[in-house]
């Protein structure tokens, strides 16, 4: 009696374990691209107030900055560079919308040359013969006692 009541209060204990443990594991993955997307959100909703401030090409409009390179350095978590030696900024933010399971569908394209194959004739095959296509049911032979 008392060990199937231990294997009950076990497996409870583990329920909860495992609900906890789906709990902080769904947390801790979900919590990277929340914090891109509200750095995103908070640049959309005060973008003129970080052009005011932030913004390192004030002299030059014709750059249309507006103060992306300043949500490109809030974003840029460690000092990554690419192949080139440049900054990987854009990386940052197209990972928060990259999709978890992604699959490419495959097109196929048929060109009307694929059904059609030029054949090559061997004069070196005998072609005088003729067989004779039976399309008749073949019976076997019944043997009556």
């Amino acid at each position: 009696l008392e060990c199937c009541f231990l294997k009950i209060v076990l497996l409870e204990k583990f329920g909860k374990l495992k609900k906890i443990f789906a709990i902080t594991l769904l947390l801790a993955v979900s919590l990277k691209p929340s914090y891109y997307l509200a750095e995103i959100v908070y640049y959309e909703l005060n973008i003129d107030y970080i052009i005011e401030t932030y913004c390192v090409n004030k002299d030059k409009p014709e750059l249309q900055c507006n103060g992306k390179c300043h949500l490109a350095k809030q974003l840029q978590v460690s000092p990554s560079t690419n192949e080139e030696g440049k900054n990987s900024n854009t990386s940052a933010i197209l990972g928060v919308f990259y999709p978890l399971f992604f699959q490419t569908s495959l097109q196929y394209t048929l060109d009307s040359k694929s059904f059609f194959v030029e054949r090559k004739m061997n004069w070196a095959i005998n072609t005088n013969y003729k067989f004779l296509l039976d399309k008749s049911d073949f019976k076997p032979p019944t043997v009556t006692i």
